[in-house]
């Protein structure tokens, strides 16, 4: 339902921090709106075809831990049953608070919505943390977003496990120079 406290429930939303009991990844204080950009930014870059329900998933998907909250990933392993309750927890505040909550994508998209949410987290400790993704947990589920792409139907434009490895590979500062002509830089400035 459309409303102005729906609206406002929604913006947010995009306020909540995520990893917030990482001691390494908490100081980065990526938001979920942050997140939820990256997933659907990974969603467009990726599919061949995205469907709207698919970018509106990719965009609302963590709209409902404005009120559940998120809940880290250790708890929910350690504890099936009670990440299944905050699952259908988020989805009823989501769908009841927020205009465009309640979406509904095809078993298809939701997959594709899996694996670019699981992707980003990737992306994103690439992008803050890459000496991790070095470690065994980290390989172990890079090893498995990789398998997970290959049931994706239709498949990644790309090669998912060359994009994860250059992500991390990659530390910005050549490339960033590499595009820039210093040479004259010095005497140019006032």
């Amino acid at each position: 339902m459309q409303s102005i406290e729906n609206t406002i429930n929604c913006y947010e939303a995009g306020a909540v921090t995520r990893y917030h009991t990482h001691p390494r990844f908490s100081q980065f204080a990526q938001s979920d709106a942050a997140h939820s950009w990256g997933v659907t930014a990974l969603i467009i870059q990726l599919h061949p075809e995205p469907s709207r329900d698919l970018l509106i998933a990719g965009t609302m998907h963590d709209t409902g831990e404005r009120f559940a909250g998120d809940l880290p990933a250790p708890v929910k392993r350690a504890n099936p049953e009670l990440a299944a309750m905050h699952g259908a927890l988020e989805a009823k505040l989501r769908s009841t608070t927020v205009h465009r909550g309640d979406y509904t994508i095809s078993d298809e998209d939701n997959k594709w919505l899996k694996f670019a949410d699981m992707l980003e987290c990737i992306m994103f400790a690439s992008l803050t943390v890459p000496q991790a993704l070095l470690t065994p947990p980290w390989l172990s589920l890079m090893d498995a977003i990789e398998s997970f792409a290959e049931t994706l139907n239709p498949r990644p434009l790309l090669d998912v496990r060359s994009l994860m490895d250059a992500a991390r590979d990659r530390q910005g500062f050549a490339e960033l120079a590499g595009s820039f002509d210093y040479s004259g830089y010095a005497s140019q400035r006032g």
